[in-house]
């Protein structure tokens, strides 16, 4: 029992120390706010249609660790996300806000999760969105892996290029080596609109969660992905 009671009070010290490092290896700088808005501004996102959609929500929590539920990380980090890019004055797109049919108030079927996913991708095509981010947080059976992974299908070529340059913002920003990767998710096969599922982290590593359940990493998640968003947006327009 003394050793258990040593080790918590260590560990405790290494999660804010962590923490502390990664606000200093990229994302205190951006706390500046009138600097972040200016930035915001110049990056022609003004005026423009982006989706985010938090994944699952509702009754169904998504993937469970160490007491923290999958879809109250996606959730916090969306918030974060929308309202840095509506302070562009882009137009952001909450999918769970903007259709109350996404809220489940039970556990779906797989059908039904099925039609769950394609709204998310229909609001997204019905609304003209310059693309769609979806946010997750990962899990393996193995509690070692861990790190951020973004999926784009390749069906769409747009799709690729918006992976690679949010790819390319979540390295910068938190030091992980990010893989991208191709797939058939439902919720981003879209014809229409570039779209990428992002996979945060992974819950099942004590030490990814305690980044995601992390104001600090959570905000400069949201900082990344907004980078990655602004790269995507100017390349559109080379």
């Amino acid at each position: 029992m003394g050793k258990k009671k040593g080790l918590q009070p260590r560990l405790a010290v290494i999660a804010v120390l962590t923490v502390i490092f990664f606000f200093f290896a990229g994302f205190g700088h951006l706390y500046a706010a009138a600097r972040w808005r200016e930035w915001l501004t110049a990056a022609g996102l003004g005026r423009k249609v982006v989706v985010v959609d938090p994944g699952h929500g509702g009754a169904d929590p998504g993937t469970l660790a160490g007491g923290v539920k999958e879809k109250d990380i996606n959730q916090a980090i969306a918030r974060r996300l929308v309202t840095n890019l509506r302070e562009s004055g882009c137009r952001a797109i909450i999918t769970l806000e903007a259709d109350p049919a996404l809220k489940p108030v039970r556990v779906m079927r797989a059908e039904e999760n099925r039609e769950n996913l394609y709204r998310r991708r229909r609001l997204a095509e019905q609304r003209g969105a310059l693309l769609l981010v979806s946010l997750h947080v990962n899990s393996s059976s193995d509690p070692r892996v861990r790190g951020p992974i973004v999926y784009y299908w390749p069906g769409n070529s747009a799709s690729e290029k918006l992976g690679r340059c949010i790819r390319e913002a979540l390295q910068r920003r938190t030091a992980f080596p990010c893989p991208l990767r191709p797939a058939n998710f439902v919720v981003i096969k879209s014809p229409q609109v570039p779209a990428v599922l992002v996979e945060m982290g992974f819950i099942t590593n004590y030490w990814d969660r305690v980044l995601l359940c992390s104001d600090v990493y959570q905000e400069g998640l949201a900082q990344a992905l907004l980078e990655g968003i602004k790269d995507f947006s100017s390349s559109q327009e080379e």
